[in-house]
């Protein structure tokens, strides 16, 4: 949905939702909300973070972490996320954070 998110008209929407469906898809589970609202304790408790980080990339790093996957990402977030919880992930960026528009 969040890739989604970024298609401008109805014609872009359709094109990428296809290529996305050829995509793997890593479901969540009950357990997933459990996780991911202890990794934000996590960063709640931890006074050189902060625990504001959104919801899609706290559940993509929680399913990832579930699943054995890493995330492809241009997000910082998910940096944090990698170093200052218990999830277990790789994090990839897409290109050197700030050399994006």
């Amino acid at each position: 949905m969040e890739a989604l998110h970024s298609a401008r008209a109805t014609t872009d929407f359709a094109l990428l939702s296809n290529r996305l469906d050829a995509l793997h898809q890593a479901e969540g589970d009950s357990d997933t909300w459990l996780i991911a609202e202890r990794s934000q304790r996590e960063l709640a408790e931890d006074p050189a973070v902060s625990h504001r980080i959104s919801v899609v990339d706290l559940l993509l790093a929680t399913i990832a972490s579930q699943h054995g996957l890493g995330v492809l990402h241009y997000d910082g977030d998910y940096d944090l996320l990698a170093a200052h919880t218990s999830l277990e992930f790789e994090s990839f960026w897409i290109a050197p954070a700030g050399s994006v528009d």
